[in-house]
């Protein structure tokens, strides 16, 4: 049990980044993911803050999925944002802010 907690702690530390992925993930920077990350803080529409995606569909285009939080997260926000010009924005109108409901018997 005792060697289970510095695992988790690591574990912790290491699950706090968003996960890039997709075709074009390459092309995306530590800094690019700082952008986007600081322009989901910053709106009121995304309901959920903590990314756990960033799928890169194209260098300048990204789909992105954020939650309540980076461990069995069921309620979710999903957007894309795009690059113009050196900067991110996001597209109001792909914002889907939702919650799944796990039913059990």
């Amino acid at each position: 049990m005792r060697q289970l907690v510095p695992l988790l702690a690591a574990l912790a530390f290491v699950g706090c980044t968003a996960q890039v992925v997709g075709p074009h993930s390459g092309s995306l920077s530590q800094q690019d993911v700082q952008q986007i990350q600081s322009l989901v803080s910053a709106r009121s529409d995304i309901h959920f803050k903590t990314i756990v995606y960033i799928h890169a569909i194209r260098p300048s285009r990204v789909y992105v999925e954020a939650a309540d939080s980076m461990v069995g997260a069921l309620i979710r926000s999903r957007f894309t944002v795009n690059k113009r010009v050196g900067q991110w924005s996001i597209d109001t109108h792909s914002i889907q802010n939702y919650a799944e409901v796990l039913v059990t018997e």
